[in-house]
């Protein structure tokens, strides 16, 4: 058997014969297997990834930045980096990277480093992993990957945080982990229930759309009192209006009750 360095070692190694393409810092279709396979070992791998964030073997990894650049051929540092980066949350948003060659600046790195390691890795990830910082737009994919192997019931307790504290970020990489875990039933479906009454028309509608799938008197019953409940005017595109998530929705039911509803809701919407 290997040792638990030697597996670390070894898949920062296939990162090098790695395909996959990065849209700035976030993989288009997630991670590939290698880095997937690093973020479930979480601080586990993190003392080797440390070691590797000068590793300048190229990958067949391709990004293509926000800029408009040119797209090039990301080094495993590089890709490291991305990764740590990830699973540092709001700490790794401060962090800078070497002009040519991408790399993370290390000393900053390994502070937060010895300060987390401090902390324990539950205790970090589930404090961190619903972003305070009001630039990020997600919950951080690294932190959940690791949560979901090591600590998979911990995602009942992140559920919660995220409704209330960040109302205006999306809660469907959650809603699917939890889904998704090992627990009796009913448990999954008291989770949804907490996005289902949730002020936020979007988390309603993230957890709804899991909710047709393990309760469907229930989701029945919540997909119509939300559409009665809807508000008749947005302050963003039509097109990207959070009623538009849940109206989406009626395509899961065949009960007439719901497209009335729908049609009442359209008569009583402000024109676009």
């Amino acid at each position: 058997f290997q040792s638990a360095a030697a597996s670390v070692e070894r898949l920062i190694d296939e990162l090098t014969d790695t395909d996959g393409v990065l849209w700035s810092d976030s993989f288009l279709v997630g991670e590939p297997q290698p880095a997937h396979r690093l973020l479930e070992r979480g601080f586990e791998a993190l003392p080797d990834m440390l070691a590797h964030l000068n590793d300048r073997r190229l990958t067949r990894i391709v990004k293509r930045p926000w800029d408009g650049s040119a797209p090039y051929l990301v080094s495993t540092g590089e890709v490291l980096g991305i990764l740590i980066q990830d699973l540092a949350g709001d700490a790794g948003r401060q962090w800078k990277r070497s002009p040519a060659e991408h790399f993370l600046v290390a000393e900053p790195v390994n502070e937060w480093w010895q300060r987390a390691r401090t902390m324990g890795e539950e205790a970090y990830l589930v404090q961190a992993a619903v972003p305070r910082s009001p630039q990020a737009t997600r919950v951080y994919r690294a932190m959940l990957t690791r949560l979901a192997r090591q600590y998979p019931r911990r995602l009942l307790d992140l559920y919660p945080q995220l409704l209330s504290a960040r109302p205006d970020i999306s809660s469907w990489e959650l809603v699917h982990a939890i889904v998704n875990l090992d627990i009796p039933h009913e448990e999954k479906v008291q989770a949804l229930l907490l996005g289902a009454a949730s002020q936020s028309v979007n988390h309603q509608a993230e957890a709804l759309d899991q909710l047709a799938e393990l309760d469907r008197a229930r989701f029945e019953e919540l997909l119509l009192s939300g559409l009665h409940a809807l508000g008749t005017s947005t302050q963003v595109r039509y097109a990207a209006s959070e009623q538009i998530q849940l109206a989406q929705l009626c395509w899961k039911t065949n009960h007439k009750g719901h497209w009335y509803a729908l049609r009442d809701f359209a008569r009583r919407a402000d024109l676009g």
